[in-house]
C-alpha cells in the first residue's frame, strides 16, 4: 500500500458538516460560496524553510479545525470532499474555550 508523505506547507482537509436544501438535497460545503468553511485537518505537512533553510513547523495540528474562504484557487479532492491544500488557504483556527 503505497503512503502519501506530505511535503512543505500542505494539509489534508475533510469537510465538517454537509448542509441540505428546503428540498433536502444535500450540498458538500464547496457547493456554497457565500461564505466560510469549516474543516478538520487530518495531516499536516513539516513546515516551510525559512531563508536560512531552517523549517518553520506550522501552527495547526492534525484534529485541529479551520476556516478558510469558500473557494480555494488550487487543491487536489479526494472522494468525500478530502483536499489536498496549501496551509495558507486557512484564514484561522477554532479554539473550543
Amino acid at each position: 500500500m503505497a503512503m502519501l508523505r506530505m511535503l512543505g506547507s500542505t494539509l489534508v482537509i475533510a469537510p465538517i458538516k454537509a448542509q441540505a436544501t428546503m428540498g433536502g438535497i444535500i450540498l458538500p460545503p464547496s457547493h456554497r460560496v457565500d461564505e466560510p468553511q469549516q474543516w478538520r485537518v487530518l495531516h499536516v505537512g513539516p513546515g516551510r524553510k525559512n531563508k536560512r533553510g531552517v523549517i518553520v513547523p506550522l501552527e495547526l495540528v492534525p484534529g485541529d479545525v479551520i476556516v478558510t474562504a469558500s473557494v480555494f484557487e488550487s487543491h487536489h479532492e479526494f472522494t468525500d470532499g478530502v483536499r489536498i491544500v496549501d496551509a495558507g488557504v486557512a484564514l484561522g483556527r477554532v479554539d473550543n474555550e
